[in-house]
């Protein structure tokens, strides 16, 4: 018996532990399997057969999440082998035959598209035969017959499925939807009727109601007065929103349209309402609308038996014994001793000595205690009186002050280089104390030589301090902007609050509906998968809902529709309790405990699936943990009638675990996590009746564990640095685990995150969704240390690489004049030059085969948009240089000239703004960079600094060209926002030139001079009028990041005699490639990209929209007209050019120009319409995004010939569980030195 208990728990394991979580995923529409006979004889089946079954079906849903749908459709065919008539696998089966259908592109060959239609047909009739009145199978044959270009058919299927259920958007939608794409009157007709019945039952809906006004205008009926009525009450309460993110007020083409129907021109009332159109369906709120109609194949898969099996599978779980280890919370032999009321209390380690401190609020007095090591006495560290009489407190990083010792780099390795690698994290956590008299902000900072905390009290802003009776403060970046802000409950009133620096806080404008709304508990988190900060909410009443982030500041309620139904709810808590990769909500409230399970089939759209009672028992509050490690999360729940604890199994069950607990406290206020004695485990501090009691955890470190410890710090030369485009602790920060088949997932909420992994030795990976939505793995990190990690560059530009006889190097970036969407530290969006002239030395391009051959990759999280690709050879003789003008600036300073130069003059000194003699680094470029200021900000903003050109010179010459080689780290649109927040920072100054005046005094005599665009490139700057006496010195001032290879200087106006031949590209094809390794380069150097050591994993998000098809595009890059190369992250266009006509002349070179016309766009969620590749920009719009008045010229021809390829997005969130190990290591880009 105990062989066989043994067997059926492995067995569980395997099919539970491993993939058990996709048990749970919702059935749309699906058929009443519970209820349908099975012909197989259960009493027939062994457990260990059924419990094959049931592993079948969870690895088959599991592989139809992952869109691995041949593998799925054979664990579906296996079940049918047992089960003939399973609703549950014909229904499966039919989701991923037909989605195989559809991913089929041009390339798979007519035989295997042939075979794939016959097989999805054929699984969607025996769907419909088992179940006729079930409307998906007519939703997915229509489907097919969609790709097949069949709108005609698609439709009349879609009609038939609109006749079972009338009442359902989506299917209306999807009509309307596939008679888009076709011309015909019947189709088009049949749209028209479809978006009207979609309108009438959903006429909140902004996408529908907006394609409806447009749509239904053509006919004036309605009249067009009540359209626009409709659409004003629509519209207005959107409105501010809608002008935050895309720059334009729709209300205001709105008034132009009401203006032209009062005067009788209803012609141009309806141009008007084309505007609105463009503006609003481009906007997160008709996304998300659209989200809501737009159903994926995946929402119709069923997950259950039938009733009878499901029956027999649970009784078959039940009689498995949990392997579980033993573990016992003990009364600690060590107690603080506070002689005071406590009310509140922490653990955090304020003072990054590496010890967690017990932080305790007793009335005015807030004190800390702490051991100096693990087996001695807990000593109060600090004791704070107060002004006020707080009720609670909380500790956040607000001002991302950096300690003097701070360090920032990775580390892993034994847990004596973990405990050093916490102390890295080095920015002091603030404290908010908050309660009945309002909110009150404490600056922390530590005494120089005594590390001693020190607080002070930090004036409040006006709006915040105004709060009163406030019971929850939640600290994170919900503008996504570096900073942790806050969303604060007063008087049952949620209220959110930008941090501008310096403790200043800004209220943010929220939804009006979101102002009405009671709450009772809230909780920061990327709720919808989409890369930006939601706010959970849970309301009096017991409903649940959602303030919806919609960037750029703005937020938008979203109710759910689902209640807590176990009295008044109380406390909130997320977990992924089915590990498939999606928050589940518990609430704990008078009478028990609910969880809520939901899948999200597709970004943006997240499902519940169902709800479950956990417990009936009272609870207050509620602490997710895993106690013993075993990697499967525990739950507590606190109430006044003592403490309750639920453990959790491989069967994704609670189990009640009281007996874990020694003692059992009654009247409990709080309970919180820590591991006290650095053995591993999770210890616990209860608060009961005003008085601390600690808890050893004794068992739970018999298995293994990892923390996880993050750092806001940029890499750059194998190193670490503060960017601050993160907060400090990654606060908010998403942590993805695997181990074996086993997933999951927590939300960063501290400085430490701790995964259990049972007896693993190590995990396989770590992955870390920053929240900028930068992915980053740490690859099988060893059990039982910390795991230390930074953050990683996001977007720059397009790459160019070129063959240099032997392979292909990286030359540069690309496209550095012309972002779009980018905003600037003053808040207004940065202008875009849309052409730029590239030198290409002659060593790093050379002849392969008869041809001149360059690669250009996009490997960023972003868009590159090319209108014109020209190589352009320059033949010159050898004692002369040839430069072009890489300056990042408008025209009229960095318009294209060839600059020639045979005596390259050295200045007599160059020293920076505190005399550092810098001319070492500039004497030659050798990849030895200068670094003019001497402190760094934040990411691409210093401290004032200057570079002092001595030029040596007695006379003023003719003309004299500064040339200097060098490179930028930029701010990103990001942290120009925070800056323009911050009412202390300028924000960074762009290059200017100062000279001295007659009185010895530097003034600017040249206001901007440009900088050097991205990576290593040279900029000449004209200073022949620079000079007021004769003295020859200028100062080069600025407040950017700046680096510098070489500076020298020129006297001469060389026109000597060269040769310019426009080379003739003779192909370019564009596929995917992937991404390229990172050298780091010593010495103040860029990184540099490894062509060679590629990684096909791409790691970003997923862009909105279309980008070029694969295949050859030469035609859209020959010319400047608008017919736009549009490429993201891992695409490669391959390029070859034929050699000149003209031959080399003896004792000439060969240098080269590369000419490009086109723009780039991050993916920074403040970049404006930074989540989508469109709008198109092009060559002569007046700002981007444009007025939509102004019509785009991309001819419609070649939109729908290139511009069809759209990415897929859910690769990216299912990467850890979809991967192999293998794909897993080479998911991260290389780093080498």
């Amino acid at each position: 018996m105990k062989f066989y208990s043994i067997l059926i728990a492995v067995l569980l394991l395997i099919i539970i532990g491993l993939l058990g979580y996709w048990f749970l995923v919702p059935v749309k529409n699906a058929p009443p399997g519970n209820d349908s006979p099975e012909v197989t004889d259960l009493s027939k089946l062994t457990d260990e057969e059924l419990l094959a079954l049931a592993e079948s079906r969870n690895l088959g849903i599991a592989e139809l999440e992952n869109h691995q749908w041949l593998e799925s459709a054979g664990r579906f065919r296996k079940i049918l082998k047992t089960f003939p008539e399973s609703a549950l696998a014909i229904q499966n089966l039919a989701i991923a035959e037909t989605s195989f259908f559809i991913g089929l592109d041009a390339s798979a060959g007519k035989e295997t598209s042939d075979s794939s239609q016959k097989r999805a047909i054929e699984s969607i009739q025996q769907l419909r035969q088992l179940h006729p009145d079930d409307p998906a199978s007519y939703r997915l044959e229509a489907r097919v017959y969609e790709k097949q270009l069949q709108p005609v058919k698609a439709i009349e299927l879609l009609s038939e499925a609109a006749k079972l259920t009338p009442d359902d958007p989506t299917i209306w939608y999807e009509i309307y939807r596939v008679s888009q794409s076709s011309r015909d009157d019947a189709v088009q007709k049949s749209g028209r009727e479809a978006l009207t019945r979609l309108h009438e039952l959903v006429p909140e809906n902004v996408f529908a109601t907006m394609q409806w006004v447009i749509t239904t205008a053509q006919s004036d009926d309605p009249p067009l007065a009540e359209l626009i009525t409709e659409l004003e009450t629509l519209l207005t309460p959107l409105a501010p929103g809608i002008e935050k993110r895309s720059r334009y007020n729709v209300l205001t083409f709105l008034e132009k349209a009401k203006a032209s129907l009062e005067s009788g021109n209803s012609a141009a009332a309806k141009s008007s309402l084309m505007p609105i159109k463009n503006i609003v369906t481009a906007d997160a709120v008709s996304k998300n609308d659209l989200n809501e109609l737009d159903e994926n194949a995946l929402e119709f898969i069923q997950i259950d038996f039938t009733k009878v099996v499901e029956e027999r599978l649970s009784e078959v779980l039940q009689n498995v014994s949990h392997d579980h280890i033993e573990v016992k919370f003990e009364s600690a032999a060590e107690q603080v001793d506070i002689s005071d009321a406590v009310q509140d209390l922490q653990i955090v380690d304020l003072n990054l000595n590496g010890q967690l401190e017990i932080l305790t609020l007793s009335g005015t007095t807030f004190r800390g205690h702490a051991k100096t090591s693990p087996s001695e006495s807990w000593v109060e560290q600090f004791s704070v009186t107060l002004d006020t009489k707080p009720s609670h407190f909380i500790v956040a990083d607000l001002d991302y002050e950096l300690t003097e010792t701070a360090k920032a780099e990775a580390k892993t390795g034994t847990k004596a280089e973990a405990e050093n690698s916490a102390a890295s994290q080095s920015s002091l956590q603030d404290v908010i104390f908050f309660g009945a008299e309002g909110v009150q902000l404490f600056k922390t900072s530590l005494a120089p030589e005594t590390r001693e905390i020190k607080l002070e009290a930090m004036p409040a802003s006006t709006e915040l301090n105004e709060l009163k009776d406030v019971t929850h403060v939640v600290a994170s970046d919900l503008n996504n902007d570096g900073d942790l802000d806050l969303a604060v409950i007063a008087n049952g009133k949620l209220s959110c609050w930008n941090n501008q620096g310096n403790f200043e806080f800004k209220k943010i404008q929220l939804d009006e509906n979101a102002t009405e709304i009671e709450v009772v508990d809230c909780l920061a988190v990327d709720w919808d998968r989409d890369i930006d900060t939601d706010i959970l909410v849970l309301l009096s009443d017991g409903s649940l809902g959602i303030l919806e982030n919609f960037r750029h500041g703005t937020f938008h309620w979203k109710p759910f529709g689902q209640k807590f139904s176990l009295g008044q709810g109380k406390s909130l808590e997320l977990v992924d309790a089915d590990r498939n990769g999606s928050w589940d909500i518990l609430v704990g409230g008078t009478e028990g405990i609910e969880i809520f399970y939901t899948r999200v089939p597709q970004t943006g759209n997240v499902q519940f699936t169902k709800s479950e009672t956990l417990s009936e028992n009272p609870t207050e509050s509620l602490l997710d943990l895993d106690f013993d490690n075993d990697g499967f999360r525990d739950l507590i729940s606190v109430s006044s009638q003592g403490m309750e604890l639920l453990r959790g199994t491989a069967a994704m069950k609670y189990l009640n675990a009281n007996d874990v607990l020694t003692e059992k406290p009654e009247s409990l206020r709080q309970v919180r996590k820590g591991d006290l004695d650095q053995d591993g485990d999770d210890d616990l501090v209860l608060l009961s009746e005003g008085k601390v009691h600690l808890f050893t955890n004794n068992g739970g470190n018999k298995n293994n564990w990892i923390d996880v410890s993050l750092l806001a710090a940029h890499v750059e030369n194998e190193s670490g640095s503060s960017s601050q485009r993160i907060n400090h602790f990654g606060i908010g920060s998403t942590l993805e685990l695997r181990v074996g088949a086993q997933f999951q997932k927590q939300i960063v909420r501290s400085p430490q995150t701790k995964f259990g992994i049972g007896s693993n030795p190590q995990a396989d990976a770590v992955r870390i969704l920053w929240t900028n939505g930068i992915p980053q793995n740490v690859i099988q990190p060893a059990a039982n240390q910390l795991v230390s990690e930074v953050q990683k560059l996001s977007g720059s530009c397009p790459y160019l690489y070129t063959w240099n006889g032997e392979e292909f190097v990286f030359v540069t970036d690309l496209l550095w004049a012309s972002p779009i969407g980018l905003q600037n530290p003053a808040g207004e969006l940065v202008p875009a030059r849309p052409w730029e002239y590239l030198k290409i030395s002659g060593e790093m391009l050379a002849e392969q085969d008869g041809k001149y051959k360059i690669r250009i990759t996009e490997e960023l999280w972003e868009i590159a948009y090319f209108d014109q690709v020209k190589l352009i050879a320059i033949d010159h003789p050898e004692e002369i240089n040839i430069y072009s003008n890489e300056k990042v600036g408008p025209g009229s300073i960095s318009e294209y000239k060839l600059h020639q130069v045979r005596n390259e003059r050295l200045p007599a000194s160059v020293v920076n703004h505190v005399g550092r003699d810098l001319m070492a680094e500039i004497r030659q470029q050798d990849g030895h960079y200068a670094k003019p200021f001497e402190k760094r900000l934040m990411q691409g903003y210093t401290d004032d600094s200057f570079i002092e050109i001595d030029f040596g010179l007695t006379e003023k010459p003719e003309q004299l060209t500064l040339f200097l080689t060098g490179w930028v780290r930029p701010t990103d649109t990001g942290l120009n926002v925070a800056i323009h927040e911050n009412s202390q920072l300028r924000g960074p100054a762009p290059p200017s030139i100062l000279a001295p005046n007659e009185s010895g005094e530097f003034v600017e005599t040249i206001p901007y001079c440009g900088f050097p665009g991205g990576k290593t490139k040279t900029i000449a700057i004209d200073l022949t009028e620079a000079f007021l006496t004769d003295d020859y010195r200028i100062r080069l001032a600025t407040s950017m990041e700046l680096y510098w290879d070489r500076i020298f200087f020129s006297t001469e106006s060389l026109t000597d005699e060269y040769v310019s031949q426009t080379l003739t590209c003779t192909s370019a094809e564009l596929h995917y490639r992937g991404v390229s390794g990172i050298a780091f380069g010593p010495n103040n150097a860029p990184e540099k990209f490894l062509y060679n050591e590629t990684i096909q994993v791409t790691p970003w998000a997923a862009i909105d929209g279309k980008l070029t098809r694969y295949g050859d595009v030469r035609e859209l890059i020959e010319e400047t007209d608008h017919k736009l190369l549009v490429i993201g992250a891992g695409d490669e266009m391959i390029m070859e050019f034929d050699l000149p006509e003209q031959p080399l002349r003896p004792g000439w070179k060969r240098d080269f120009i590369l000419h490009n016309v086109g723009w780039d766009k991050d993916a920074n969620l403040h970049t404006v319409t930074g989540e989508t590749v469109g709008p198109l920009p092009f060559v002569g719009m007046e700002s981007y995004p444009y007025d939509h008045i102004q019509v785009a010229p991309h001819p419609q021809e070649y939109l729908e010939t290139y511009q069809t390829r759209e990415l897929p997005t859910e690769d990216f969130w299912s990467v850890l569980r979809r991967s192999s190990l293998d794909e897993l290591k080479s998911s991260e880009p290389i780093r080498s030195k």
